[in-house]
């Protein structure tokens, strides 16, 4: 009986060990589970506060790049590591950051190559297309993944034993569907290698370093439309400097109002009124091709070479002398056209000379009448062939004679049926106004154009002047 006892006792002593045990290591296990994931969240938030810490810097992409391959290599235990930067517009990996000696992967080492040499493959690293080899694969899954020494049949043995691929641990970086590129991690300097463990923390490094990314992105594109916004307001006191001031004429008998509209910010129209002596004065208009800062570089450049000719004695003249100066000097399919007017009261003339621009209007006793002449657009062709084509055309301009000027944003404003404005209804515009100011006429045209466009936007730029003999 007592036999019977001290077994059942030593029976159940032993169960209650091994329950003991069991629970000791499953708590133990708990604890090991719970330090792990306190220290990966230790390891994730010390990479986050080292990037956007970066950011707070100034740091330059290939520094922010350079903090995300030690981040991870250091939070992986890695040998080495890489940073391969998709580049959207070709689909191609390039190598950026590294850590330690990465592996060449796809590259075949010619045993003749000295040691510097092939150190300098190394650092120069490999281009992978997108979907090629386990780094191009990576980046078009968008999956991290561990390759071991067997999966990696394409391994090269290199002389160096120690960039001897054993292991390697690959990981996307992008923020929804916008790729930044593939962290690499080659060999552990842990026993157990790369474990899943280890590749979900990875996973999360890239997933941070994807949500930096596209955060300083995101800022660095505000911060260029910004200095866009700034560079155009710029730009644009810059070129309202240099168009005239809405002031009186010097010249008592001549009444002119101008009118310019740029189609955006900058415009490419351009205009000046420079008086001569107390009976003369130039008026020029012009449109440069195109719009923006390039066209408004352009007609800059075109205004400053005006002031510079501007004591010629006939348009014709200071069209050829600007063709001269601009031949050869503005980038290619630009060029300006231009309208150049010398009026003289003394005599009750007005001389034109034209560059490829729209005709003028005059109002000459009560009749509206087009100008045509020949003439090409400056800076187009050379000098000699220029200056055969331009020529000057004298007419009279008498008390309550006018002159209108503009630039084609008026005569080709189209409707919603993308019927042009044109030069019939600008002339009758002209006619049934012409007995009214400058300023009036002027404001007239406008609002018939809108009225016609029944738009309140104009596609392209659009200057108008108009100019009144008292």
């Amino acid at each position: 009986m007592f036999l019977y006892f001290l077994l059942g006792f030593l029976l159940g002593s032993g169960f209650l060990a091994a329950m003991y045990l069991a629970s000791r290591q499953e708590h133990s296990q708990q604890v090991i589970k719970t330090e792990r994931v306190f220290k990966e969240k230790e390891i994730l938030l010390n990479f986050m506060h080292a990037l956007y810490d970066g950011i707070a810097q100034g740091l330059s992409w290939d520094a922010i790049y350079q903090r995300i391959v030690y981040g991870s290599r250091m939070a992986t235990y890695g040998v080495a590591a890489r940073f391969f930067r998709y580049q959207e517009t070709t689909q191609e990996l390039k190598p950026e950051a590294q850590e330690g000696i990465f592996p060449l992967l796809k590259t075949k080492v010619q045993h003749s190559l000295s040691r510097t040499q092939f150190l300098s493959l190394l650092k120069q690293g490999e281009t992978f297309d997108l979907g090629e080899g386990c780094i191009g694969q990576c980046a078009s899954t968008l999956k991290p993944h561990i390759l071991s020494e067997e999966e990696l049949h394409f391994l090269i043995k290199n002389p160096e034993s120690k960039i001897k691929i054993r292991q390697m641990l690959l990981c996307p970086v992008f923020f929804k569907e916008d790729l930044f590129g593939v962290v690499a991690i080659a060999n552990s300097m842990q026993p157990n290698g790369f474990t899943r463990e280890v590749c979900a923390l990875l996973h999360g490094i890239c997933e941070q370093a994807g949500i930096v990314l596209n955060n300083l992105r995101q800022l660095e594109r505000l911060f260029n439309t910004q200095k866009l916004e700034f560079d155009l307001q710029l730009a644009n006191h810059v070129q309202a400097y240099l168009l005239p001031k809405p002031k009186p004429l010097s010249i008592p008998e001549i009444d002119v109002y101008a009118q310019y509209l740029p189609s955006q910010q900058i415009g490419g129209d351009l205009y000046d009124i420079i008086p001569i002596d107390s009976h003369r004065c130039i008026m020029v208009i012009g449109d440069v091709t195109g719009h923006g800062i390039p066209s408004a570089l352009i007609m800059a450049k075109t205004l400053t070479h005006l002031k510079h000719c501007s004591t010629l004695e006939h348009p014709s003249f200071i069209l050829k002398e600007i063709n001269a100066t601009l031949y050869g000097n503005l980038p290619q399919y630009m060029f300006v056209t231009m309208l150049c007017v010398i009026i003289d009261t003394k005599i009750g003339t007005i001389e034109f000379a034209r560059a490829g621009h729209e005709y003028p209007f005059v109002v000459h006793d009560g009749e509206v009448e087009k100008i045509k002449s020949a003439g090409i657009a400056l800076g187009i062709v050379p000098p000699d062939v220029f200056d055969a084509q331009i020529e000057d055309t004298l007419h009279r301009f008498n008390k309550g004679d006018a002159c209108i000027l503009y630039t084609d944003g008026l005569s080709e404003s189209k409707n919603r049926m993308n019927v042009e404005f044109g030069g019939e209804p600008l002339r009758k515009t002209i006619a049934a106004h012409a007995q009214q100011s400058a300023e009036d006429m002027n404001q007239a045209i406008i609002q018939d154009v809108k009225i016609f466009k029944q738009m309140p936007n104009f596609n392209d730029d659009l200057t108008l002047i108009t100019i009144k003999r008292k």
